[in-house]
């Protein structure tokens, strides 16, 4: 899975400010707990903090941290990313499971008609008048 320099650069402040002697993501309720925990954080703590974020971006929708992968699946989608290269970054064995990733939107169809607009305007087509 591809790292974007935005994320890695977001997970080094993270680190500088909550630094952990061996975990990046340390379970644990109060900074203190965080700090001398031998686990990471679980998946309620996790989920909780999700929830946290979702209600301060106001987003009113159901969203599960699943739902996370679909978006960007989608997003992916619609920048034009080879599904071949999609599989490869969502870590799917099979292409029909990455399918169920991806959605056609409207940004992937018009880009789908753009595409096969430009490769049809590059052939050579002589019309011949009848009369």
């Amino acid at each position: 899975m591809i790292l974007p320099d935005k994320a890695l650069y977001a997970l080094r402040k993270y680190w500088a400010t909550h630094h952990h002697p061996s975990l990046l993501f340390p379970g644990g309720k109060t900074s203190a707990q965080r700090h001398c925990s031998k686990g990471p954080m679980d998946r309620g703590g996790l989920q909780k903090s999700f929830k946290i974020i979702v209600q301060s971006c106001h987003i009113h929708k159901q969203v599960s941290i699943h739902s996370l992968r679909h978006c960007y699946g989608t997003h992916l989608v619609d920048e034009g990313l080879h599904l071949r290269a999609i599989q490869k970054e969502m870590g799917h064995d099979c292409p029909k499971t990455t399918a169920l990733y991806t959605q056609l939107t409207e940004p992937a169809q018009q880009n789908a008609v753009n595409i096969i607009n430009t490769m049809v305007n590059r052939l050579s087509i002589t019309f011949f008048e009848e009369g």
